[in-house]
């Protein structure tokens, strides 16, 4: 009899190997990611025009629900409309990811050179990465890594630019936004940061939500 603390048995040997045969080593020689390839990538849920991160910051400024939370702080507080105005740019740069792709193809390439040094190498489903990308294009995409290291999320921008999926808004939490230097990595490679709270800030909380929904 089983206790709850017992470990799963595991796979029988036929069914790990065939298990294992929808994974790939992509650091493995001849396989590793090409950074200075033309990167083309597909895009999760295409609207109709792509928005780049200043574009995606200008919609979410000129949003309804935005406009009325600006119209409605100047009202309350007795403020300008450009006072208020002046105070959402602030939280969506603040909020705001961006992506600079010299900076992505550099960190690719050192992580591989790193991954290749102290690793045996990185295993990707590309039997699930496959499924995926057959739905790209029509459904939005939320990645969720286990988070049990601060590599999680490069890891998946990573893959995303391995196998040209478009690298994904990663959610970071304001403590790294204020690390000197990996703030501006992080942001210039997809992150967007987010507090732990927004109960005490409307204005924050609406700002952050419309950059999600876009």
């Amino acid at each position: 009899m089983k206790t709850g603390t017992s470990p799963p048995d595991p796979l029988p040997l036929g069914a790990a190997s065939l298990y294992m045969k929808e994974f790939e080593n992509i650091i493995a020689s001849g396989k590793e990611p090409v950074m200075t390839k033309e990167y083309k990538p597909q895009v999760a849920n295409e609207f109709e025009r792509y928005l780049n991160p200043q574009t995606l910051k200008r919609h979410v400024f000129r949003s309804e629900k935005v406009r009325k939370i600006i119209e409605h702080y100047a009202q309350v507080n007795n403020s300008s409309v450009k006072q208020i105005e002046k105070q959402v740019k602030e939280i969506i740069d603040e909020i705001g990811l961006e992506r600079n792709l010299a900076i992505i193809r550099w960190c690719g390439m050192a992580i591989t050179a790193i991954a290749k040094r102290i690793l045996s190498g990185i295993y990707v489903n590309s039997a699930n990465i496959r499924r995926v990308r057959e739905q790209l294009g029509r459904n939005p995409v939320c990645y969720l890594p286990s988070h049990r290291s601060y590599m999680d999320f490069v890891l998946m921008s990573y893959i995303c630019f391995y196998y040209d999926i478009e690298i994904p808004g990663i959610a970071a939490g304001m403590d790294f936004h204020g690390m000197f230097g990996m703030g501006t990595m992080l942001r210039k490679t997809g992150a967007f940061f987010m507090r732990r709270s927004f109960s005490n800030d409307e204005l924050i909380g609406i700002s952050f939500v419309n950059i999600c929904m876009h």
